[in-house]
């Protein structure tokens, strides 16, 4: 099943990682219907392809090592994961 992707412009929020100012959401869910982020939601740098989490403010911050292993025990996470980093890579390519 294709999940369509929808996105959304949220409050700018910096990567503590790159330091890159992230401006938007997107999210692909299949057979669910599509939400905004919300405080505790993992989510992708879309510059340095690090796993964050969304703090109560929206901004992104480091997981801790408990959401740490959520992440790596939910499948679709990786494959999110995964869909930036390769994503990610084939832009810089074209470049």
């Amino acid at each position: 099943m294709t999940a369509e992707l929808t996105s959304w412009r949220i409050r700018p929020s910096r990567c503590p990682s790159c330091r890159s100012r992230n401006t938007g959401a997107s999210t692909a869910s299949p057979g669910q219907p599509p939400e905004r982020p919300k405080p505790g939601d993992a989510a992708v740098c879309a510059y340095c392809s690090v796993p964050l989490v969304y703090d109560e403010r929206l901004e992104l911050r480091w997981p801790t090592m408990a959401e740490i292993a959520e992440l790596r025990a939910n499948y679709d996470a990786v494959l999110a994961i995964a869909a930036v980093t390769f994503t990610r890579a084939e832009l810089q390519q074209r470049v």
